[in-house]
């Protein structure tokens, strides 16, 4: 790994579609726009539960999630996503398939979040609950 520099929107691109699998580990993060833009180029994806970012995509479906702090699932999904061009080639497809939530859904997912902390789930688990 290597530190690319500051980069414009193509030098962007041409990195994200050099990857074979993105992995965000944020522990803090609102929408994620590099993430958005790795589903948009429809890269598949792993990212953290963290902030936002499980608004992003459905687990399993369009992009791969993995509870913060935990390197070995975030490990696991590295390794699925190499071992299996077919989930590779799945996530791909449904990630640049994927659709803008509605107001509603975005409603309904930040109520669901608000009610998971109240309910003293742990916040780390939060996305999980949400998002099935």
């Amino acid at each position: 790994m290597s530190w690319l520099g500051p980069l414009d929107d193509t030098g962007i691109i041409y990195h994200l579609l050099g990857s074979h699998v993105p992995v965000f580990s944020s522990y803090i993060e609102s929408y994620g726009v590099a993430v958005a833009e790795s589903l948009e180029l429809g890269i598949p994806t792993i990212t953290s539960y963290a902030g936002a970012l499980s608004e992003q995509g459905k687990d399993g479906e369009s992009i791969l999630f993995f509870p913060m702090g935990d390197e070995n699932s975030c490990a696991s999904s590295i390794h699925r996503v190499f071992a299996d061009q077919h989930l590779a080639n799945e996530l791909s497809i449904k990630a640049k398939k994927k659709l803008m939530p509605t107001l509603q859904e975005i409603a309904d997912l930040q109520v669901c979040f608000y009610q998971t902390i109240l309910d003293n789930t742990s916040f780390e688990h939060a996305g999980t609950v949400c998002n099935g």
